[in-house]
């Protein structure tokens, strides 16, 4: 898990003067970024197939505008989280 207080926090990068999260995976198979409430449960955010372990991965969900310290994970697709 990730706890990623926008906009200066890591693991984020840059992009269209926006920051989006890019993680190291451990496998090579596509994964889900999910946003963790505080009581656990999991929103889906967005999916990324193309993954090289590696490289860093590239989640294509913007955490620029975040006012509050947001909780992350990245499980693989194949795992149901729902």
């Amino acid at each position: 898990m990730y706890d990623i207080s926008a906009p200066e926090s890591l693991p984020s990068v840059s992009y269209t003067n926006k920051n989006y999260v890019y993680l190291q995976l451990a496998s090579n198979e596509a994964h889900t970024l999910y946003q963790v409430a505080s009581d656990y449960s999991l929103t889906s955010l967005v999916e990324v197939t193309d993954v090289d372990i590696n490289e860093l991965t590239f989640f294509y969900h913007p955490v620029s505008e975040q006012k509050l310290t947001t909780r992350y994970i990245a499980l693989p697709s194949r795992i149901d989280a729902n």
